[in-house]
């Protein structure tokens, strides 16, 4: 691996290294299903020196999300209404922007997607991504869409339409790996 062009790591819980569901036993105490290799990915951007950070929209599993971001020492935001999802990734851009190489975002929902373009702006038409999905082209940006170029979106492959046409989709999907594939792909590419 050569020099590492990633600025940071910024990554919703839910539906990423989580499976997006909430699990009760018969006692109504809630859980969740973490990725497997969660371990190696947090140590492998650490090694490199990558920061990270994590957010949830899920208040009912806040509790859980944090306390599994505190025994890594990752922050662990609670972006809950959408307002605060957008207020806190324009934060968080802000914050590393001077920063060479890539802003990594991490997401697999409508709301992911809806934030980012509320961030960034439209860097993506839709329309256009739909006709060119169903007609088996590759999926293309139009001419009057321009992604920011030190932006990575990635989502796993069970993420919503809006999401994939805006991402790196992976062949993984949410809490099987997704987290861990994303981030050794990225500093396998640098």
């Amino acid at each position: 691996m050569s020099k590492i062009k990633i600025k940071m790591i910024l990554s919703d819980i839910d539906g990423t290294i989580t499976d997006g569901c909430m699990y009760y036993n018969e006692n109504g105490h809630a859980f969740k299903k973490f990725e497997p290799h969660i371990n190696s990915a947090i140590g492998m951007l650490r090694f490199f020196n990558i920061p990270i950070k994590f957010f949830t929209s899920g208040k009912a599993g806040y509790s859980i999300s944090n306390k599994f971001a505190n025994a890594f020492e990752v922050p662990c935001a609670l972006v809950f209404p959408i307002e605060e999802r957008i207020s806190y990734i324009k934060k968080t851009y802000e914050e590393y922007k001077d920063k060479p190489g890539k802003f990594v975002y991490l997401g697999d929902s409508d709301w992911d997607a809806f934030a980012l373009q509320e961030v960034f702006g439209k860097f993506v038409s839709y329309r256009v991504r739909k006709q060119r999905a169903m007609d088996g082209v590759p999926f293309m940006l139009s001419d009057e869409c321009k992604k920011p170029s030190d932006l990575h979106v990635a989502c796993p492959y069970n993420s919503t339409i809006k999401m994939k046409l805006m991402s790196k989709v992976s062949e993984t999907k949410a809490g099987d790996g997704f987290f861990y594939d994303t981030i050794y792909n990225l500093l396998k590419e640098t």
